[in-house]
C-alpha cells in the first residue's frame, strides 16, 4: 500500500529503495515496531485518549486535567510512549504559558518525557508530533525540526503533524511556509483555534 500511495508499482524496487534510504527493508520495519509494541489494557488506552482533548484546549483547567489521566495511564503502562509525549507537550505547556511557578522544572520534565517518548516510540507519528510540540515550547527548536519531519514522512495527512510544522515554521521566521501548511486545514477541523492563533503569528512576523 505503502509503494502505490509513492507511485511505485514494483514492490522489490522499492524495498530496495527503501532499504538504502532507512537501513533495513519494509518488513523488517514492521517487525520492529510490533515487537516493540507496549502490552496495554484498555483502561490505559481509554485515559490517554481522553486527555488529547484537554491537552488541546491551551488552558490550566484542560492541561491539568490532561496530566492527571496521563499520570494514571503511565501508571498502568509506563513504556506507553504516546502517553509519554502527550505528557511532554503538557508539562510545556505548563512551562511556556506560565500555568504553574515552576517553569524550569516543568521545562525539564517536558525534555525528559519527550525523549523517553521518541525513544518508546520512534515510528509512532502521533507520538513523535506531541514531543516536536513539547521540544518547540522548551526551546529546543532544531530537535523539534527534526521530529516533525519524521511523522510528516510517517503520516502525511495527520491535521495535528501539518498545524505543527506550520507553527515550526513561524518560529524559525519561516512565514510564509506556516500560513500554506495552516490553510491546508479545513475550517470544520478540531485544530481551527491554533490555526487561526498560527496564521495570525505568522502575519505578524511577516
Amino acid at each position: 500500500e505503502a509503494a502505490l500511495a509513492t507511485g511505485s508499482n514494483r514492490p522489490g524496487r522499492f524495498a530496495a529503495s527503501y532499504l538504502a534510504e532507512f537501513g533495513e527493508l519494509p518488513s523488517e520495519t514492521l517487525q520492529r515496531v510490533r515487537a516493540a509494541e507496549p502490552d496495554l489494557d484498555d483502561e490505559a488506552l481509554r485515559l490517554t485518549w481522553r486527555a488529547l482533548p484537554a491537552a488541546l484546549h491551551v488552558a490550566p483547567g484542560g492541561c491539568e486535567a490532561a496530566l492527571e489521566d496521563l499520570d494514571r495511564a503511565l501508571t498502568r503502562a509506563p513504556t506507553f510512549g504516546l502517553a509519554k509525549a502527550l505528557a511532554a507537550w503538557c508539562w510545556g505547556q505548563r512551562a511556556a504559558q506560565h500555568f504553574s511557578a515552576t517553569p524550569e522544572a516543568d521545562r525539564a520534565r517536558a525534555r525528559r518525557l519527550a525523549r523517553e517518548a521518541e525513544a518508546l516510540a520512534p515510528d509512532n507519528a502521533l507520538a513523535l508530533t506531541w514531543c516536536s510540540g513539547a521540544l518547540v515550547l522548551v526551546h529546543e527548536v532544531e530537535a523539534a525540526d527534526r521530529l516533525i519531519e519524521r511523522a510528516l514522512a510517517i503520516d502525511p495527512t495527520s491535521p495535528l503533524a501539518i498545524t505543527r510544522r506550520a507553527w515550526l515554521s513561524a518560529y524559525q521566521g519561516d512565514s510564509a511556509a506556516a500560513m500554506r501548511g495552516l490553510r491546508r486545514l479545513m475550517p470544520f477541523d478540531a485544530l481551527r483555534h491554533t490555526a487561526f492563533i498560527g496564521t495570525g503569528c505568522a502575519h505578524f512576523a511577516a
